[in-house]
């Protein structure tokens, strides 16, 4: 059984990632949904990506949209979407709150 990477400075939690979307210092609202990056180094973008997808599976089940494309991958799972573009950071998106 292959074992999960742990946290680190470099390989955030997802509960600490989406913590931090909802920080005002750090994020911005695209499309209704709060946009926060996570900056990495080259070698850990694609393992944090399928990291932080492992653990939001477990929260909230399979997601219910997956793509594939070079040099992009992004799941979804209602409210929340996770992304990783090239190999220098994975964006967390997470719902905002409707007024």
């Amino acid at each position: 059984m292959k074992k999960e990477p742990k946290a680190t400075a470099e390989l955030p939690t997802l509960l600490r990632v989406i913590a931090g979307a909802y920080d005002e210092r750090h994020h911005e609202t695209i499309k209704g949904y709060y946009r926060r990056s996570v900056p990495l180094k080259a070698e850990s973008a694609g393992t944090a990506f399928d990291r932080l997808c492992a653990e939001a599976t477990r929260w909230w089940g399979e997601p219910t949209r997956c793509q594939v494309r070079p040099g992009d991958r992004v799941c979804w799972w209602p409210g929340l979407g996770i992304r990783v573009r090239g190999q220098l950071e994975v964006e967390v998106l997470v719902a905002a709150e409707k007024a």
